[in-house]
């Protein structure tokens, strides 16, 4: 199945301003993703950021917990405090 590719060959992926893919993120796995602004690039949502994720994720508290800070943190062996 191409998930078992992407969990085992692609990860971690970030994302970018795509609404469309967060709304499909049970399909790879939300462990998986990480959230990006991508600045200083002309498309990141710097200066915006609380606010996109706040639409983005809105009533998905724990998975943005993981995607905004948690996924990287496991996968890097980063401690959160």
């Amino acid at each position: 199945m191409p998930s078992s590719y992407w969990r085992d060959q692609l990860r971690p992926r970030p994302f970018i301003i795509d609404k469309s893919g967060f709304r499909n993120r049970d399909l790879i796995g939300p462990e998986t993703i990480l959230w990006s602004t991508d600045y200083p690039h002309h498309r990141c949502d710097w200066l915006e950021s609380q606010r996109l994720i706040a639409e983005h994720m809105d009533g998905v508290r724990r998975e943005a917990a993981a995607m905004c800070a948690g996924n990287a943190a496991r996968i890097y062996g980063i401690a959160l405090s």
